[in-house]
């Protein structure tokens, strides 16, 4: 069932259900499993952060204590194209799991967090 509001429980419905597709998709699969792993006990640490980052995105909650900039720029040069491919997943696992006003509040700042990345890991490149 879709959810109206935007809780701490659709949050991790949301971030279980698009986690698990990026798993299925060729092309984002092998980038998140070289940096996380392939197994439950692996995932479980970065579900976990997820749910925090969301939860402070969506919430305003303040638990995620991290730098997604500096976890994207550790990672291994990949094709920055496949941020569209992530935000399509993306805006379609909302859409799954929340009514359209709750879907587009994710999928408004989604959309600013991976320009944000992009532009970030762009430089990277141009720089090297």
């Amino acid at each position: 069932m879709k959810s109206a509001a935007i809780t701490e429980e659709t949050i991790r419905t949301l971030v279980d259900a698009f986690y698990a597709k990026v798993l299925k998709d060729p092309d984002l699969a092998p980038i998140f499993t070289a940096a996380i792993g392939t197994t439950q006990e692996e995932w479980s640490p970065h579900l976990a952060r997820m749910y925090d980052f969301w939860s402070g995105v969506a919430l305003g909650t303040a638990r995620f204590d991290g730098n997604p900039m500096r976890a994207h720029l550790q990672l291994p040069p990949f094709d920055l194209a496949l941020f569209d491919r992530w935000l399509a997943l993306f805006a379609q696992t909302a859409h799954e799991t929340h009514e359209p006003e709750a879907a587009e509040h994710f999928i408004v700042r989604s959309r600013r967090i991976a320009d944000n990345l992009r532009r970030g890991l762009a430089e990277r490149t141009a720089s090297a």
